[in-house]
């Protein structure tokens, strides 16, 4: 079998070797590694040979951003742009290529992924952009590694440029979301801010994990940045290291923003021991929203007593569609596992106990009887019984909450919890830290100040949840309907529409905007949540929902996964 990749497509193509890489033309490679794969089944062979390559590879074709659904893209200098068809012929999709930079260490382990992500490629069709990613191979070996630089990198005249001052950034390549958020987020700042260059270099992986390990290895190693985007978990570790300055001392001394203009619980949310190691622009809060003539005492963040009490009273078809169609048990695990990592994790303070709300979780859900072959796919008319909407101040609050439980008095009861906290925060996007020995500690605080001004957290393009400064609430409150998001617009009820088809419209009344501003406002949240703790618990718990372990098997290994996690990293 062949082990070098850009030899296997030449003698498929026999004419590769003769197109400028620069320029493929992407009909005549698919046309001729089309008519050679034809002639010869040793391609499907060594496939065969390989399934587990090619499953890695699919699933690392499923995480990565090498394609992007743009039908029209716009480079910098220090990327190339290349077309990519899809299954279906339609060339819509284009690829940024960048040069690869790190420790040799890496090579091995981003280089033979990669090689079987060809294989896979093209397999499932996708011929040129297995021959873009033989490209990157094809680059001096010195180079590769799972960092890339310059994912919004400034032009070439701009680097030239001396009167432009330079913020280095080292940013983790998350999933689409949070990556679109950070692309967006160097864009705005560069427009409004010309006299800055961003230094952008960014570190992917098919295991973030791993490209968060590749980054305090550079940083243990002597490399230097002036700001960090990460993951809030990443740069609560980098905090406990001592990488990361104050942030507090920079509010403290800035002339445009003060800590009285935060929200303050999400003042309290980014702070850890009396200092600010990382600031977020935005708070995505999910929630759980019931109807409130469903509750005997219709109060917030019910415990779960309460909660597993008020599942016992639904019928089986309720309970199938508890947060939306499914399995009964797969709904109420999802339900009540997901409290229970807020309850049993104490992020804050880096402590674990499975005695706060997940014992009662687990030995509740292995109590209920296996239906994984009764699936409710949602063709049954019966409505979720509570929708998970997020705590947002646009219309979208409006269309999540109050129309899809059908217009009628609602509770924001938040998921099961033993401690009051019963919300979730989402993974969007990144927050990003100033490092303790940054040769630019201005430009870092400039970017940050820039974001928490109130235009840049009145778009609703850099503001997804809620803003965290105070000032711009009223902003977002206050919108006339026809603004575009507005929480006073109407929205089209979703459920419990007239059966002539004429859906009604919704507008939020003045009662239901205090009912979620008291809710913002009194929400207990913290940003540090550890992604890699919530992934270790969920992972094992599946097990138990599954039939496949008891609750005690559990909490024994939880106990020790991730009490030692939490040991290395606190």
């Amino acid at each position: 079998m062949k082990h070098n990749i850009y030899d296997l497509f030449s003698e498929y193509t026999g004419e590769l070797p003769e197109i400028k890489k620069d320029t493929y033309d992407a009909e005549r490679i698919k046309q001729l590694v089309s008519q050679k794969i034809k002639q010869s089944d040793t391609l499907e062979n060594t496939v065969s040979h390989n399934s587990e390559l090619c499953r890695e590879a699919e699933e690392r074709k499923r995480k990565t951003h090498f394609l992007k659904p743009k039908k029209q893209c716009e480079f910098s200098n220090d990327a190339t742009k290349y077309v990519q068809s899809d299954s279906n012929g339609n060339e819509e999709y284009c690829y940024y290529e960048y040069k690869f930079k790190g420790a040799d260490s890496m090579k091995e382990k981003w280089i033979k992924p990669m090689r079987a992500a060809v294989i896979a490629l093209v397999v499932a069709g996708g011929l040129v952009g297995s021959l873009t990613l033989m490209k990157s191979m094809k680059k001096d070996k010195s180079e590769s590694s799972a960092s890339v630089a310059g994912s919004q990198a400034d032009t070439s005249a701009d680097r030239k440029d001396p009167d432009k001052e330079t913020i280095k950034v080292a940013f983790i390549r998350q999933e689409e979301a949070a990556a679109g958020e950070f692309d967006k987020h160097i864009q705005k700042f560069r427009t409004a801010n010309s006299q800055y260059r961003l230094d952008v270099t960014e570190y992917r992986d098919s295991d973030e994990a791993d490209a968060f390990k590749q980054l305090t290895a550079d940083i243990s190693g002597g490399t230097t940045y002036d700001l960090i985007a990460a993951y809030p978990g990443q740069l609560r570790v980098l905090d406990n290291r001592h990488y990361l300055a104050d942030l507090g001392e920079y509010i403290d001394n800035s002339e445009n923003i003060s800590r009285e203009d935060f929200l303050p619980n999400g003042l309290d949310a980014i702070t850890i021991d009396d200092h600010i190691p990382a600031m977020a622009f935005d708070i995505d809060a999910e929630t759980i929203c019931c109807q409130t003539e469903r509750l005997d005492d219709p109060h917030e963040n019910w415990t779960f007593e309460e909660a597993i009490s008020f599942i016992d009273k639904l019928s089986d078809e309720e309970k199938s569609v508890l947060l939306g169609p499914g399995t009964k048990r797969k709904n109420i695990a999802d339900f009540l596992i997901t409290g229970a990592i807020n309850s049993s994790v104490d992020f804050r303070n880096n402590k674990f106990n499975a005695e706060n709300g997940l014992r009662q979780a687990l030995e509740y859900i292995y109590s209920l009887p296996d239906d994984s072959g009764v699936y409710n796919d949602g063709r049954i008319d019966v409505k979720p019984i509570l929708t998970d909407p997020y705590a947002r101040i646009d219309c979208f609050y409006a269309d999540r909450t109050i129309s899809q439980q059908g217009n009628k008095p609602v509770t924001l009861v938040g998921f099961p919890s033993e401690n009051g906290n019963g919300v979730k925060l989402g993974k969007w996007s990144s927050m990003y830290g100033i490092m303790e020995n940054a040769d630019n500690k201005a430009g870092a605080w400039k970017f940050i100040e820039f974001f928490l001004s109130d235009e840049m957290q009145s778009y609703t393009d850099i503001v997804h949840g809620l803003p965290i400064m105070e000032r711009a609430h009223k902003i977002w409150w206050d919108r006339a309907p026809e603004y575009q998001f507005s929480i006073n617009s109407p929205v089209v009820e979703s459920y419990d529409a007239p059966k002539n088809g004429e859906a009604a419209n919704i507008t939020i009344t003045d009662a239901q905007k205090k009912q979620l501003d008291d809710y913002i406002h009194n929400m207990k949240i913290f940003f540090y949540e550890d992604e890699e703790v919530v992934n270790i618990i969920k992972e094992e718990c599946d097990y138990v929902v599954n039939g496949e372990r008891t609750p005690d098997q559990c909490i024994d290994i939880l106990n020790d996964r991730v009490g030692t996690y939490l040991a290395e990293n606190g």
